[in-house]
């Protein structure tokens, strides 16, 4: 990770963090002085300063940030210490989420859309896993533009499939209740001719947690499409998000296909999936289905109990 220090080091180090982090006690979560640190990123870009690095403790840093929140202009200070966060961030062997250092330059990247352009360019150039893996979770917390096309282009990255899953873990570490229109068509785009399951099984489970989007009738047609010729995980992975997104009289008429199939992950899948139906809403063919499953001494465990927990709620 050392090219971070290069390319990252003329934006942060150009942060009036003083200003940021006046109304602080402990990690940054405040904007109160933006137009202030906007004001002084202007200065810091026509100013150079030269770079001054000293071997602090991140909880030196930190405590140096508190600080200078008291009012300091001292830039050299601000360099200095934007220096040292990257610097203590590289220098450890796993990435501490609690850090001082992953909170404070997560609280940058969220703050400023140059930072988080920078970033994208050093991901799409690292070879390193564990480079963009602890990169991407510092872009995460940007939801500029620039990071959703680099979700993007790590979703439907066919010829890497390692970049592929590292974008779907991507997506994860965003944390979005909704995504994009472009991550959401991303998902609808992997779901054509891929032969990795569990990347599949992956945009499968994403794309039904997008029910209130205006691709919901297109994400139907595709997960009905799946049905016919996939795998016994494809088709119960199919059944749970179709149950998701589903109307109930959708939800039942899927699982009235499936309560016999021959595959138990299949089968309870689709018992499962009656879960999501209204108290008193089931048909009484359904109903009957589930007795015969619950009393059924050749079927497996799991099935019956499955059909049993049903049977109770609804």
């Amino acid at each position: 990770m050392k090219n971070i220090l290069f390319y990252l080091f003329g934006i942060a180090s150009g942060y009036f963090i003083s200003d940021i982090y006046q109304s602080l006690n402990s990690h940054f979560y405040h904007t109160v002085l933006h137009d202030g640190y906007s004001e002084q990123r202007q200065i810091n870009r026509t100013e150079p300063q030269p770079c001054i690095t000293t071997n602090f403790s991140s909880e030196t840093i930190h405590h140096e940030i508190q600080v200078d929140s008291v009012g300091s202009n001292n830039t050299f200070s601000h360099f200095s210490l934007a220096n040292q966060l990257l610097d203590q961030l590289e220098n450890s062997s796993e990435i501490d989420f609690s850090s001082n250092e992953f909170q404070d330059l997560s609280f940058l990247v969220k703050k400023d859309a140059a930072l988080a352009t920078r970033l994208t360019e050093i991901i799409r150039a690292s070879q390193s896993y564990d480079e963009k893996w602890n990169l991407l979770n510092i872009l995460a917390n940007s939801h500029s533009q620039e990071t959703m096309l680099l979700a993007r282009e790590m979703l439907t990255d066919q010829n890497d499939i390692q970049t592929q899953k590292l974008g779907f873990e991507f997506v994860e570490m965003m944390d979005l209740h909704q995504l994009p229109d472009t991550l959401n068509q991303a998902l609808i785009d992997v779901t054509y001719n891929q032969p990795d399951t569990e990347i599949l099984e992956q945009a499968i489970a994403l794309l039904s947690h997008q029910t209130d989007t205006h691709l919901k009738a297109e994400v139907q047609e595709r997960f009905q499409a799946l049905m016919p010729d996939s795998n016994h995980q494809i088709k119960a992975a199919v059944i749970d998000g179709l149950a998701e997104i589903d109307e109930p009289d959708e939800i039942q008429e899927t699982a009235r296909s499936y309560l016999s199939d021959s595959d138990e992950l299949i089968r309870n899948a689709a018992i499962s999936s009656l879960f999501k139906l209204p108290p008193g809403s089931i048909d009484s063919d359904l109903v009957a289905a589930l007795q015969q499953l619950k009393d059924d001494s050749t079927t497996t465990g799991s099935t019956r109990r499955l059909a049993a927990a049903v049977l109770d709620v609804l």
